[in-house]
């Protein structure tokens, strides 16, 4: 009975504070103070990532290609989003204010859920503290100001736990990697269990031609800029980091052409390197890093999910750091390290969560100290967490335990 009161409760103040977060985005005054107020950086309208495909999904019925001119947007920024987005608003009447009101009252409401949910999966207080200092941490603020899609992503990924149906698992991976691409990499979880596999591989393969076609091929190159600053994570961060000191410096220049080649190097090679870790971590004895062999299907599952996208959205991308969500996922699973291993990952974490809490001047030393510091903690992990998925993934290229049909 405890229980079911405990769980109605975390509902009831999820609701709330989705309705005192929408109350807020009526007025652009109260908007922009509120989020000042702590520290994290406001724009108009409110929920701009979000607002962006319900004003983009007006150009559409109207007959006009948002991916090419967008008219319809607060910026005049062209269409920005994987295709289904439009057809979802569309399929869902989320071009009416109200119906779109109620979308995000309804995901910002799953997203505090799946947080109290966290702390039900986490069994120690030292990892429930740490959770709630990373849920009011500007990796958390900035995605619910920026209304950004990621915090969807996010409660889907969270969801392929609940379920025990592989056939579920598959359509949730499935359908939150043509919503955004990089959900693409938990496959991995699906595969590790080695449970239908050739269903599994003929999926992913539709999945991978629909992510060229519909995403890669015609949009992402026009659209998408690679970010480097201290509030972004990933190989490409690094890279463009490097090319922008070099022509601020007039030390090199180089062509666009050069710039691919160089980028599609360097992520091939950090792939090698973490792949390489990744074998190390499996020659590890069972259960390596877990103290006195404690294991937990959930944590581990969570763990899977969300360091896997993480690693992968370190390899190919750059990224904002309000992505650093999914590492929330791993928390549970690290309480069953050591506490020097805890305390130095968790602290980690909410070092580079609050990344948006100190800025400085660019090119200037306590910038390049600041981002180095930051970026370091960043790959640090990224290392250590392809380290520990080897260890727990021994099995996964030992063909007798596959379950191809």
């Amino acid at each position: 009975m405890k229980k079911k009161i405990r769980y109605l409760l975390y509902i009831l103040i999820s609701f709330l504070l989705s309705t005192l977060i929408l109350t807020l985005s009526e007025n652009q005054t109260n908007w922009h103070y509120f989020w000042r107020l702590i520290k994290v950086p406001s724009m108009w309208p409110a929920f701009a990532d979000i607002d962006h495909i319900f004003q983009s999904i007006s150009c559409k019925l109207i007959g006009i290609d948002p991916f090419i001119d967008n008219p319809c947007d607060y910026n005049n920024v062209r269409y920005q989003y994987p295709v289904l987005w439009l057809f979802l608003f569309e399929y869902l009447n989320l071009n009416i204010y109200k119906n779109f009101q109620f979308f995000l009252f309804l995901s910002l409401s799953l997203l505090f859920i799946v947080y109290f949910l966290l702390l039900e999966i986490s069994k120690k207080i030292s990892s429930k503290v740490i959770l709630l200092v990373l849920f009011f941490s500007t990796t958390s603020t900035l995605l619910i100001e920026r209304g950004n899609v990621d915090h969807i992503l996010f409660v889907l990924t969270f969801s392929v736990i609940l379920f025990s149906s592989s056939y579920y698992k598959i359509i949730v991976i499935s359908l939150a990697s043509l919503l955004k691409i990089y959900p693409f990499y938990s496959f991995f979880y699906l595969i590790r269990k080695q449970n239908k596999l050739l269903l599994l591989i003929i999926v992913m393969m539709i999945i991978a031609y629909f992510l060229y076609e519909i995403s890669l091929s015609k949009y992402i190159h026009k659209n998408h800029s690679i970010m480097a600053m201290s509030q972004t994570f990933g190989i490409q961060s690094i890279t463009e980091g490097f090319f922008k000191i070099f022509e601020k410096t007039n030390f090199l220049y180089l062509s666009e052409n050069g710039k691919n080649l160089i980028r599609i190097i360097s992520s091939i090679t950090f792939l090698g390197i973490c792949f390489l870790v990744f074998y190390i971590g499996s020659k590890l004895a069972d259960n390596f890093f877990l103290k006195d062999s404690i294991s937990n299907k959930e944590q581990e599952s969570l763990f899977i999910l969300g360091s896997t996208i993480y690693i992968g959205c370190y390899i190919f991308y750059s990224n904002i750091d309000y992505r650093l969500i999914f590492l929330y996922l791993t928390i549970p699973y690290f309480e069953n390290f050591n506490k020097k291993i805890f305390f130095t990952y968790s602290f980690s974490l909410i070092i580079i969560c609050n990344s948006f809490l100190i800025g400085f001047a660019p090119l200037t030393l306590n910038h390049f100290i600041y981002t180095s510091v930051l970026y370091l903690i960043k790959i640090s992990i990224t290392i250590f967490l392809s380290l520990i998925l080897g260890n727990i993934s021994k099995n996964l290229f030992d063909k007798k335990k596959y379950d191809y049909f």
